[in-house]
């Protein structure tokens, strides 16, 4: 069972770590549209990609442990988990707000860059 609560232990930090980075990655999409830089912005979905990728394949094994093991091993990532999620969630919105922007200003002048938002 210790090696079984290590491994847990050892899941919640990576998914902690991916959470945190998803975040930055969020934040730094808020920076590009706020600057107009929609174009930018599909580099950033293939690197948001691989880690929601990897966060289910995380999902997987913690489910797998969490079926073996105590319910009380989660420990205190859970909720720093629950609060960086929160925290994505918050900045997407933002990021949804200034999407909407930008598109309404972009279909006024033409450009041809609703398509993204639609996708």
């Amino acid at each position: 069972m210790n090696g079984d609560r290590a491994e847990l232990e050892s899941i919640l930090d990576q998914e902690l770590a991916l959470h945190r980075e998803l975040l930055a990655i969020a934040r730094l999409r808020h920076i590009m549209l706020r600057q107009g830089r929609v174009g930018a912005l599909y580099a950033l979905r293939t690197a948001e990609a691989s880690r929601v990728s990897t966060l289910r394949r995380l999902g997987a094994a913690r489910a797998h442990l969490a079926g073996r093991s105590d319910a009380g091993e989660r420990r205190e990532v859970t909720p720093r988990i629950a609060a960086t999620i929160r925290r994505i969630g918050a900045v997407e919105r933002a990021n949804r707000a200034l999407l909407v922007r930008h598109v309404v200003r972009t279909r006024r002048t033409g450009d041809g860059v609703a398509v993204w938002a639609a996708s």
